[in-house]
């Protein structure tokens, strides 16, 4: 994973648990926080918008990260055709994209949501594209 304002290089579908034990933390305990802020993820999966929280073993809060999936736009942890979708609304200035969300949804990493980017999350829905998430922030062209 990469750690910057934002955690990224999580995969679709990344279970809480997994993503928790690779982490390796030491000295420390790292939990996930859906989006709200509020409510601990224990299980499930790692989505766009959840937080990382690390304290170390004292229980101070050391570090507070949102966690970034590119291409899961909705939040969901997954990359499917509603993300889809929601960028083709967001193309033609029907439903605007906002913060985090829009982020994920520049999955090239040029700075801006385009068809280039909707070609690629239909490639990768197809099976064509492996991976959205590379070490440059987004996917590989």
């Amino acid at each position: 994973y990469r750690v910057g304002d934002t955690v990224t290089g999580v995969e679709p579908n990344t279970a809480v648990a997994d993503f928790i034990t690779a982490l390796a933390i030491k000295d420390g305990t790292a939990k996930v926080f859906a989006a709200d802020g509020t409510t601990e993820k224990a299980e499930g999966v790692l989505a766009t918008g959840d937080i990382l929280q690390v304290s170390d073993n004292d229980g101070k809060i050391c570090v507070t990260l949102p966690v970034l999936l590119y291409g899961d736009v909705n939040g969901d942890g997954k990359v499917s055709t509603i993300d889809l979708r929601m960028i083709q609304k967001h193309i033609l200035e029907t439903a605007a994209i906002e913060g985090l969300p829009l982020t994920a949804a520049d999955v090239n990493g040029d700075g801006k949501v385009s068809t280039i980017d909707l070609r690629m999350i239909q490639k990768h829905i197809l099976g064509l594209l492996d991976s959205l998430q590379n070490e440059k922030g987004g996917a590989a062209q």
